[in-house]
């Protein structure tokens, strides 16, 4: 079993399937998508990912965060 987390700059890492809270963006922000590259995962990335990341990105420019 592979165990999957991501360190934080303050307090404990974050673990695969946590949710988190951040703070609001005021101008800009890193978005970070991880889907394991699978075959299996093709379709999942062009039909879910692809769409999603176009719709992140315009509704974050709406709101003025790049």
């Amino acid at each position: 079993m592979i165990t999957v987390h991501c360190a934080t700059l303050s307090g404990p890492s974050v673990e695969a399937g946590d949710s988190v809270s951040v703070k609001i963006p005021q101008t800009s922000a890193d978005v970070v998508i991880v889907v394991e590259q699978d075959l299996k995962n093709s379709e999942i990335f062009k039909d879910l990912i692809v769409p999603l990341v176009s719709t992140l990105t315009n509704d974050l420019k709406t709101k003025g965060i790049t």
